[in-house]
């Protein structure tokens, strides 16, 4: 029996010996795309941490019916959990935003709305949006190995992020900061990290982070584009306190 290390998502309780038939994204790329015979192995994870083999049993252009097979070494939970809290930005910057943050090993991601933000969603478009975010999760979920599907969380305002209470360590991306994640002398479990839109926080927003309790930290001398702070201050956090 061949075996294949194609991985996919299937947001459905697993069990070994369970017969189910793919959904039909599914049935398309098995069949279509990647040109799969009946008697391949595939892997499939629920989005909570765990991982099967499955077995196609019977396969054709509408159709490919699986049977779940032994599970894998569930996915542990990380060292060090992230949210990022990120200003919603316009087209292909929020989809690559997202994408590594995903890799990177966030487990939430928290839209949020500024005052500088150049594009707000709302109905049937934020539903579209929300529901093409998501499947870029799934997708770098599936390419990078993860069994966790992080949460995201349709756009709210600052101030309403701001009014919730927390115990995570709630970092604010700041170019006027005088102090940097390695200065910091925290060891923490979890961290909140909120970057900015394109044209970055106002002065009166970065005061009001501040008073809601956020640290203002330094990402280096230069100034990086918003698409491009979220995931460098990922692998900063999991460089200094997680798996990296």
């Amino acid at each position: 029996m061949q075996y294949h290390k194609h991985r996919f998502y299937l947001g459905v309780g697993l069990t070994p010996g369970m017969m189910i038939d793919a959904p039909d994204s599914l049935t398309h790329h098995i069949g279509r795309v990647l040109r799969l015979e009946q008697g391949a192995q595939i892997r499939l994870f629920d989005g909570h941490g765990h991982e099967h083999l499955a077995e196609i049993t019977q396969i054709s252009r509408k159709r490919v019916s699986l049977i779940i097979g032994d599970p894998l070494i569930e996915e542990p939970l990380p060292i060090l959990s992230l949210d990022l809290i990120q200003a919603v930005t316009r087209g292909e910057r929020m989809d690559y935003t997202v994408q590594k943050a995903t890799e990177l090993g966030i487990e939430r991601i928290v839209l949020i709305e500024t005052e500088r933000c150049q594009i707000r969603y709302r109905g049937p478009r934020l539903e579209k949006k929300m529901a093409h975010w998501r499947q870029i999760i799934i997708s770098a979920c599936e390419q990078s190995g993860r069994c966790r599907v992080p949460e995201l969380l349709a756009p709210i305002s600052l101030s309403d992020y701001l009014s919730q209470s927390s115990e995570t360590l709630r970092l604010l991306c700041c170019p006027e900061a005088s102090e940097s994640l390695s200065t910091l002398v925290v060891k923490p479990s979890a961290v909140e990290f909120l970057i900015g839109p394109e044209g970055g926080l106002t002065d009166e927003e970065i005061e009001q982070a501040s008073d809601a309790g956020m640290t203002r930290v330094l990402m280096g001398p230069r100034i990086l584009r918003t698409e491009t702070a979220g995931p460098a201050a990922l692998v900063a956090c999991q460089l200094l306190w997680g798996d990296m």
